[in-house]
């Protein structure tokens, strides 16, 4: 009743910054893969488990992600942008259609104009036609005015009317967007029935209240983000099919590399937030110094510097796309303004934009080692005991190799999940002491129970390991047995010197007098 896509998550979010972090949160996850067993137990009951799984869950959402691929393949491939050309001021469009509003027409009939002498497409445009026709009246102006003001928001409006996609595409287009409402409904539907409810049990025995347990369970980030999708859906069939590009942000979702593309952004928010409210500073202090000094140098009459405020939004906008700065909107010179286009190239093109660009490229490059290192553990590592794939791999006799048959018989991890299930399923009086013993451990999310370190398989070759102990201790026996002879035959030699030395002293000296050290004889060795 566990689904792949659920163990696929907990090996890969699991912590792994050591064995120990690893086994307690396994068992935390652990935790809430038993109340979604639970839960799937409930479906079955009602015998709906075979459309409410989080298997289904699953296809259903890549089945959503290629149709969005598919659409956005044919708007790619059959979008032409043929447009109605504007006419000239004096050429009359065919008045056709829905007729001026009822607003509209006692302006007309006050000011004694023919709707078919004002210069409008088509009345049914009645966002911008309208609009403009109204202002114009209740301002009185002449007709002229009126279709001048007309002509400009026709130019504008007139986008929204073009036919972009006509014929077999756009029919093709439709119905594949029908298709994905209904995919999308239906993976909605699915997280509602299948993860929703297993939020709100782990907020419930978070100790959460109901109503905050149920809207947390609501607002979690997953269920927000599929009902964002269900809307952008609706929109794309509904309105315009261009909302259909944004269904493809749904890979983030989906594929770990492009989450972390993401997260090299939001994980330094702070240091780029700051970083741009500096630049937003940097910015600043050279608009005003350019509106003081400079503002009469721009080439372009229609992008000036006439107020402060404009010429921040000039020296923001242009300053920071164009190749050399503000100055390329500016007279090129090397006079007065040189150390002001010079600054302004080196502390925001190349200082500032680099910082930015340095936080995210590292964030991103940490994150990038990170999972490097995550699989590395996931494949080199037995995720139970922790010991490497080369310690199983030399100890045994398998032309497999020992961490196969290691990592799937012997500690097979969900092996002990299911061994953790069989302890909470199970009434505590039935527990045997070594299944107490593990109950206490999981109640105080204790992790020391799980064999960290040891392996039964390794213990087979006890025999040899002891072998090659005994045979490096004999070795080094034989290293010792060789000081102890090169040491005798010093201490025989010193002995040879002092019984010289006393030979040649004073009569009546005792043996040893002068060296009473020498009582220390090789003897004390044996």
């Amino acid at each position: 009743d566990l689904a792949e896509a659920s163990k696929m998550q907990l090996v890969e979010e699991v912590d792994r910054t050591s064995v120990e972090a690893k086994l307690v949160d396994f068992m935390v996850r652990a935790k809430d893969l038993y109340l979604e067993i639970q839960h799937q137990q409930q479906l079955k009951v009602l015998n709906v488990q075979w459309i409410f799984s989080r298997q289904n869950q699953n296809n259903a959402t890549w089945a959503g992600f290629f149709l969005a691929l598919v659409i956005n393949g044919i708007l790619l491939t059959y979008n032409s942008g043929a447009c109605t050309e504007g006419r000239s001021e004096g050429e009359l469009s065919p008045y056709k259609g829905q007729g001026p509003s009822a607003v509209l027409q006692p302006f007309l009939e006050d000011r004694g104009i023919d709707p078919s002498e004002l210069y409008i497409v088509d009345w049914e445009m009645y966002e911008c036609n309208q609009t403009v026709c109204e202002s114009a009246l209740q301002k009185g102006l002449p007709l002229h005015q009126i279709n001048a003001m007309i002509q400009e928001c026709t130019d504008s409006c007139s986008l929204n009317d073009c036919v972009y996609l006509d014929g077999t595409p756009a029919t093709a287009v439709l119905l594949l967007s029908i298709f994905q409402i209904v995919f999308s409904a239906f993976v909605l539907l699915l997280y509602l029935v299948v993860r929703v409810p297993l939020v709100y049990t782990t907020q419930l025995q978070r100790g959460a209240k109901p109503v905050r347990a149920l809207l947390l369970a609501c607002l979690e980030p997953l269920t927000v983000y599929y009902v964002w999708y269900q809307a952008v859906a609706v929109l794309a069939a509904a309105r315009e099919s261009w909302y259909s590009a944004f269904l493809l942000l749904d890979i983030v979702v989906k594929d770990a590399t492009t989450r972390d593309v993401v997260r090299a952004v939001y994980v330094p928010r702070k240091q780029l937030s700051m970083t741009m409210l500096l630049g937003v500073f940097v910015l600043y202090i050279f608009s005003i110094f350019i509106f003081f000094n400079f503002r009469a140098e721009f080439e372009d009459q229609d992008q000036t510097c006439e107020t402060l405020y404009k010429c921040f939004k000039l020296t923001m906008g242009y300053g920071l796309r164009n190749g050399g700065g503000i100055g390329d909107m500016m007279t090129h010179t090397l006079g007065q303004r040189y150390w002001v286009d010079l600054l302004f190239f080196f502390v925001v093109l190349i200082v500032m934009l680099n910082i930015i660009f340095g936080i995210i490229i590292d964030t991103f490059a940490e994150l990038r080692t990170n999972k490097v290192e995550r699989l590395e553990d996931t494949r080199e590592k037995c995720f139970i005991c922790g010991v490497d794939r080369g310690e199983f791999n030399k100890a045994s006799d398998s032309t497999l190799g020992g961490f196969h048959t290691h990592y799937h018989a012997d500690h097979n991890m969900w092996a002990y999940f299911y061994f953790m299930v069989h302890i909470w399923e199970q009434d505590k009086d039935d527990d045997d002491g070594l299944e107490l013993y593990v109950r206490k451990k999981l109640e105080h999310v204790d992790p020391t129970w799980f064999p960290v370190g040891q392996a039964l398989c390794l213990g087979k070759h006890e025999d040899s390991e002891e072998v090659i102990m005994h045979s490096k201790v004999s070795q080094l026996e034989e290293q010792f047995e060789g000081i102890k002879s090169d040491v005798q035959t010093s201490f025989e030699k010193l002995e040879d010197l002092i019984f010289k030395m006393q030979a040649s002293g004073p009569e009546g000296s005792a043996p040893y007098a002068y060296f009473p050290v020498q009582i220390i004889t090789v003897g004390n060795l044996q």
